[in-house]
């Protein structure tokens, strides 16, 4: 598991009182996840066991498609559209990970569907239900949201067919209900995203490649999508393929331009956008097979598997996604010796390592961790630390002190307890070893002298 995995299980495994007690702090737009997560790891644990939720979604996701695919178009376009799911990298990458973002796009998936239900006429309390459920797994989901909104009100306009009864009403009861979720989050926990940085064009197509499996993906998706959207502009049809149009360009295209002032752009951001761009695609297979042009169809239809399985293939042969935290642990609990201590740059690296340290396994001590301050006991995802006066007299018992830190660190905590204390540490320590492994680096500083007796506090 990666940095965030193990937030979630960190924060999933405490008691219900002290799990709710975090969400006004931090996280609370994965809150619903976390009371799902924190139910499932009442019946087993493991790496696997936490993720079998968003693997369960995943999967689910494929057979709603498929399954309102063929309920709109037939049996042969609900089949390509469970298979353009199932071997799509970008889902399936998010589909294994214990976080919310499978779970999203199964409810994006339903939620459109309620949308446009029968003849572009929705299901009101299922589309109601089902897009606050969305909104409070993956806030950003608004934008996905927002986007079929209003392509729905412009092909309304465009065709000069009157909205459904009541459609505004629902938008209504939606935006009340998601409302104290976003005032949570932009009052109080914009500083979750305060590390990202203005993302550029370059990241944007990324973006859009990812949820295509690749730039060959995107530019045939991009003529199935063409051939969709004009084939069926004329007919009733419309609806569905405006929303899917909109949803899949209008959210990543959004929140990109907001994070030139306000940076908060990450490709799962706007995950649930794939399921825009797979819609469209399969449209426009299902027309060329309907036109007699069914080798190049099943071609086309072939090569985008195969791209999303070779892509697939790619990733599932890495033994991790982003970090490799057992590899860290390892390494330090084969050379530590009694009385060293270990430091953190920052609490998410001390919540992935910790996570694989295990019952009676050697290791060094946290020499930053205030008394009673384990993250289990804090209303917040992390663990309170000393103040550095009280860091700084620990230090005078220490003889070795392993420090882990991101490679943007250069190999030293530049916050917390530890950061005003760097000078005082250079005169006294020296660095004997380091390693790098990915994501995490990881020195061994040494005492110049040794150290003065007296007990150790």
């Amino acid at each position: 598991m990666w940095l965030d995995e193990t937030v979630s299980v960190a924060v999933a495994g405490r008691p219900l009182t002290r799990l709710l007690a975090v969400l006004p702090h931090r996280d609370a737009n994965a809150g619903l996840y976390y009371l799902l997560l924190h139910t499932w790891l009442r019946l087993g644990h493991g790496a696997g066991w936490t993720r079998v939720p968003s693997a369960a979604a995943f999967v689910a996701t494929a057979g709603l498609a498929a399954w309102l695919g063929s309920r709109w178009r037939g049996c042969w376009f609900g089949l390509v559209c469970g298979l353009l799911v199932a071997t799509n990298q970008f889902l399936v990458f998010y589909g294994q990970e214990a976080r919310p973002y499978a779970l999203a796009v199964m409810v994006a998936v339903a939620s459109t569907a309620a949308l446009f239900r029968r003849d572009g006429e929705p299901a009101p309390a299922a589309y109601v239900i089902l897009t606050v459920v969305l909104l409070y797994l993956d806030l950003f989901a608004v934008l996905f949201v927002a986007a079929q909104a209003g392509a729905v009100v412009v092909v309304h306009r465009w065709r000069r067919v009157p909205l459904p009864p009541g459609l505004l009403r629902w938008w209504a009861i939606i935006a009340a209900a998601a409302a104290p979720l976003a005032l949570l989050m932009i009052t109080g926990e914009r500083s979750q995203i305060s590390w990202l940085t203005r993302p550029t064009l370059r990241y944007l197509g990324q973006t859009f490649t990812a949820m295509t499996n690749g730039w060959l993906g995107l530019v045939l998706m991009a003529l199935l999508a063409l051939c969709g959207v004009v084939t069926l502009a004329a007919t009733s049809d419309a609806f569905p393929v405006g929303a899917l149009l909109a949803s899949f360009a209008l959210p990543p295209l959004t929140l990109w331009v907001f994070a030139q002032f306000v940076p908060s752009f990450i490709d799962r951001y706007v995950i649930c956008s794939t399921i825009g761009i797979i819609g469209l695609g399969a449209v426009g297979l299902d027309i060329l097979r309907r036109r007699r042009a069914q080798v190049v169809a099943l071609a086309a239809l072939g090569l985008l598997a195969g791209l999303g399985l070779s892509r697939i293939a790619r990733f599932e042969g890495a033994p991790f996604k982003y970090e490799n935290p057992p590899a860290v642990v390892s390494f330090i609990s084969d050379q530590s010796r009694q009385g060293d201590a270990v430091g953190f740059a920052g609490g998410g690296l001390r919540t992935v390592i910790d996570a694989y340290v295990r019952p009676g396994q050697p290791f060094p001590d946290d020499i930053a961790l205030a008394t009673g301050g384990a993250a289990a006991r804090q209303p917040d995802i992390y663990a309170r630390e000393v103040d550095p006066p009280t860091l700084l007299t620990r230090l005078s018992g220490v003889e070795r002190l392993w420090l882990v830190t991101d490679p943007s660190n250069h190999r030293y905590p530049p916050f917390g307890p530890f950061a005003p204390l760097r000078p005082a540490v250079a005169g006294v320590f020296q660095p004997r070893l380091a390693a790098s492994f990915p994501g995490i680096d990881v020195t061994l500083y040494a005492r110049r002298t040794p150290p003065p007796p007296g007990p150790r506090r």
